[in-house]
């Protein structure tokens, strides 16, 4: 048997039972999202107060370091000074061992007699003047040179370049420039 539906309502209040329904079912979901947005400015408030207190806790640690660094700059800088002053001690100490050892090089080929009268160590070169006795000739002196030449180690002195040579009686005057590594 079908069911039969009895409306005892008037036709109009039919109607307004239909709005009374949607209007309920808006009112609930207006509720939730006045819940949802409440609950959202809360959190966003919460945050906002949490990164405030983070932010200021940060401004004091940030003071705190900046006063211990002005405390300590001085013992930094005399830090600093000293560093430096150990390093150019250690590279003038270096540098005089290379000068002896270079000293001993040129005294071992140029042998008794040989007057060096002006020795300058700049950077990576090593410039002698002197005086050789005995040459008398440019072949003699070409002779030695070539045989200093081949004699010195080319892994220490990758170029030697003769820039003077004076040839007088006596003996022979030049100018010596060795570039060491």
């Amino acid at each position: 048997m079908a069911a039969i539906e009895i409306n005892l309502l008037p036709q109009e209040a039919k109607v307004n039972l239909h709005y009374l329904k949607l209007s309920q079912a808006w009112r609930r979901r207006l509720v939730i999202l006045l819940l949802a947005f409440s609950i959202n400015a809360g959190l966003l408030l919460a945050g906002q107060w949490w990164l405030n207190n983070k932010i200021a806790r940060l401004r004091q640690k940030q003071k705190r370091v900046y006063s211990q660094m002005a405390r300590f700059s001085p013992h930094f800088q005399q830090q600093l000074i000293a560093r430096q002053n150990i390093r150019n001690a250690a590279e003038i100490l270096k540098k005089r061992r290379l000068f002896s050892h270079y000293l001993q090089i040129l005294q071992a080929f140029l042998g008794q007699g040989t007057v060096l009268n002006n020795i300058h160590f700049r950077g990576n070169s090593l410039t002698a003047q002197g005086f050789w006795p005995k040459i008398t000739d440019f072949g003699s002196f070409e002779n030695k040179a070539v045989k200093f030449r081949h004699w010195l180690p080319a892994a220490e002195f990758p170029a030697v370049d003769l820039q003077r040579v004076t040839l007088k009686p006596e003996g022979a005057y030049f100018t010596l420039v060795l570039r060491t590594r």
